[in-house]
């Protein structure tokens, strides 16, 4: 509960020795990531998972279903 998201993002790297700092870096990214949440509220998301792909809310995908059933849907 004490740590902060640079200390998290450290034990990330050393438990799978991918360094994912740069992206939070990105300015950029704080607006999209603004923008997702912005219009999952606006479409009643309110708590995840809830996914959407190419702008509709996909209520039969989940973070468990293989990397092969995500790729078909946002590739279609």
């Amino acid at each position: 509960m004490d740590a902060t998201p640079h200390q998290i993002l450290d034990r990330l790297q050393q438990y799978s020795g991918i360094d994912a700092h740069a992206p939070f870096l990105r300015a950029e990214l704080q607006n999209e990531i603004k923008w997702h949440c912005k219009y999952s509220r606006q479409n009643g998301i309110h708590v995840s998972p809830t996914f959407i792909t190419n702008g509709l809310v996909q209520l039969d995908m989940g973070s468990g279903d293989d990397i092969e059933s995500w790729a078909q849907r946002i590739l279609a």
